[in-house]
Formats: C-alpha cells, structure tokens, sequence
C-alpha cells in the first residue's frame, strides 16, 4: 500500500473535523487543505502553501502523524515524489511547434507576440517520459487532431504546412499534417516573439489574460 493509499484509507474512518482539531487548528478550515493534499500526486509537497501554522512539508508530517502513520515507513514513496519533481523539473520540456512558413509583413510584434502560443503544443510530463518511439506515435495523432480542429489554419499565422516535433535540445522530427514523419532534422524552429520592458520579458504576463 502506497502513502497516499494508507492516508485515503485513515481519513475514510474518521471525522474530518476532529483530524483539523487534533492538527491543532480551531475550526475545520484545514480539511481544504487535507482534501488537496489527497487529490494532488505529490501529496501536497510542492504546493508553496503556508497557513501560519505548517508548511506543506510540516502539515503532511502533521497529519500522518495524527493518523498514526509513521512516515519512515514510507520514505520510498517521499523519495520517489521528490525524484519525480526533479525529473519534471529537469527533463526537457519536448513540445509541437506548427510551422506555417509564416514571415513578418505588417504585422504588429504586440498581436504576434499575444498570439504566439497558438504555434506551439506542449507535450504533458505523462507524454514525455515515454520512449521516443512512443511519443512520436502520440505526435502524429496529436497533429492529426490539431490539423482538422483548425481546418489547416492558423488565424494571422497563416495555412498549416507541417509540424516539427522538438524532442531535444535543437533536434526535432518534421511530421506532416496527416501524420506522416517526413524525416529529422537539427533546425531549431522559429523563435517566439517577446515583448520586454527593459530586459524583461513581459510576454507570460500578457497572454496569461488571455
């Protein structure tokens, strides 16, 4: 039985309320807290939460400590989530990038630089662990599926010519939009335009209003 299994077993025996009461907190405020820990796959760890009392560290401790769960026990389970943080952290962030052949005319760099995640498809963690050979099988359905959702095209970026699946560092497989690998390549795509003030690029902060 894994950590999170012995925890979800616990709670499921006892009052919420009294496990926020034995944590020392006054009222049931902490079973939010509980419940996302119960729902997150790292068990809260990661989360940056602080509610004047514990950290996420100290209110993991905290709560198994309640249950009576001796998390020495379980030190495989906390060494395989931190390893897991480490390897999302770490690991490059593989991605799709649509290729429309697009070059600047009149454009406003603001408009292009709002709109410049439409070009690119981040691949999930679950994806990029896979061998290569698997997650180039899930390319070609993703850009298949991307290809007819957008009817081969892609707002002020223009008519989808292909993708180029950048799995490392200035490496990348070009895929066709039917899902045909058309052979690799060492071309890094076509950088993403920034807006900075200063030295800073504001560009996140932008399209996160989106």
């Amino acid at each position: 039985m894994t950590l999170h299994q012995e925890i979800q077993l616990r709670l499921s025996n006892c009052n919420l309320e009294d496990i926020c009461h034995w944590m020392g907190y006054k009222d049931d405020r902490a079973s939010s807290r509980i419940q996302n820990v119960m729902s997150d796959r790292s068990l809260g760890l990661f989360q940056g939460a602080y509610d004047l009392k514990y950290s996420d560290a100290e209110f993991l401790s905290k709560l198994c400590s309640v249950l009576g769960i001796d998390l020495n026990e379980y030190q495989a389970d906390l060494d395989a989530i931190h390893a897991e943080r480490e390897d999302r952290r770490n690991r490059f962030k593989s991605y799709v990038f649509v290729d429309t052949g697009f070059v600047r005319t009149t454009q406003p760099i603001f408009a292009l630089a709002l709109c410049s995640s439409q070009r690119y498809i981040q691949l999930e963690y679950e994806t990029r662990i896979k061998p290569i050979s698997e997650q180039i099988m899930t390319v070609r359905h993703l850009v298949k599926n991307h290809y007819e959702q957008h009817s081969g095209q892609l707002g002020m970026w223009g008519d989808i010519q292909k993708y180029r699946f950048v799995y490392a560092e200035g490496m990348h497989v070009e895929v066709s939009a039917d899902g045909v690998i058309l052979g690799e390549s060492g071309v890094v795509p076509t950088a993403q335009p920034s807006l900075k003030i200063g030295h800073k690029n504001i560009t996140p902060m932008i399209t996160s209003f989106k």
